[in-house]
């Protein structure tokens, strides 16, 4: 899919966007080439396809996206269900079953709601697949969720039926990566952190290859050392300036890490100031899972409440940054 010169392309997802590696990449090659196309980072760590439809407006739209890609899928998953557990603690069967049969219905309503909603703005979409998690069997790495990254396959199966119904593109990174990861393994290069689900520097240079080249520009994915070494991303001052900016901005997101509690939603928020006092209300009348903290939920809103006028100068720097890379 060849997409409009000088386009501002958003890209909304879990940490794995969050990150922002590929995105980077991404930025500095379209730079290099002379190219006025622009990817943002839209990515909230922790989030599920259920979070976005919540920050859609604010995050992504705000920005005036003429594409949008989007890519949820590892926490969606549920990645307790593929996990070792120690004797005693396993999850029953039944349960397990029923719990991937629910997400996995979850998933495809939110992701079509997603997919709806960018529609409805004129957004183009792109759906990409969800990555693979590292099922390698290595040393001193953590135990490999067995099952998980064919559930992510699957996911990718909804991704491709949600697009072919709503006239969406699909970006297939899931099968892609997992082909050069089998290649360059052999090499003794590593794509993923230790966690088996985050992508390593390398891995990121490969997600921005495949992403380059399903948009028709001149590069390919490697599939060997040489091939990895010779990809066209190179760090610039003027795109750490950028990275850091954007980095900034993702901090002072509102929505942190997934956790913020949607329980009792019953329609979409119109505007942070309906978020912000929705959860400062859960803050003060102590309306919060066991888990969460009420001091670190205090701290966010009065952080959010006033740091909104510096996050919306620091976007500007953002656009500004990025636009003249």
């Amino acid at each position: 899919m060849k997409i409009k010169e000088g386009s501002r392309v958003c890209c909304l997802g879990d940490s794995i966007t969050d990150m922002g590696f590929w995105i980077y990449d991404i930025n500095g090659y379209l730079a290099d080439i002379g190219s006025k196309t622009r990817f943002y980072n839209c990515g909230i760590g922790g989030n599920m396809s259920s979070d976005a439809p919540y920050y859609l407006e604010d995050e992504v739209l705000k920005l005036d996206p003429d594409y949008v890609i989007v890519m949820f899928g590892a926490n969606d998953v549920g990645q307790y269900l593929y996990q070792k557990k120690p004797a005693g603690e396993e999850i029953p069967e039944d349960e397990r079953k029923d719990d991937i049969a629910k997400r996995r219905k979850s998933y495809e309503v939110n992701m079509k709601i997603i997919c709806q909603m960018l529609i409805q703005r004129d957004v183009n979409v792109i759906l990409m697949t969800p990555l693979a998690f590292d099922d390698c069997d290595r040393s001193n790495t953590a135990d490999v969720m067995h099952g998980a990254s064919d559930e992510l396959e699957y996911y990718g199966e909804i991704v491709k039926n949600i697009a072919k119904e709503n006239g969406a593109d699909v970006l297939e990174l899931h099968k892609n990566f997992k082909a050069a990861g089998d290649c360059l393994e052999k090499d003794g290069i590593r794509l993923y952190e230790d966690d088996r689900v985050h992508p390593s520097r390398n891995g990121f240079k490969i997600m921005a290859s495949i992403v380059l080249k399903h948009l028709e520009y001149d590069v390919d994915i490697p599939t060997s050392r040489a091939e990895l070494d010779k990809l066209p991303f190179v760090n610039t001052e003027k795109n750490d300036a950028r990275f850091e900016t954007e980095k900034k901005v993702r901090e002072m997101s509102f929505i942190e890490h997934g956790r913020y509690k949607y329980e009792n939603r019953k329609r979409y928020y119109s505007s942070w100031e309906e978020i912000a006092q929705d959860l400062t209300r859960c803050c003060f009348e102590g309306d919060l899972a066991a888990w969460e903290s009420l001091d670190r939920y205090k701290e966010r809103a009065k952080r959010y409440i006033l740091n909104r006028p510096r996050r919306g100068e620091i976007l500007r720097l953002l656009i500004k940054q990025t636009e003249e890379l």
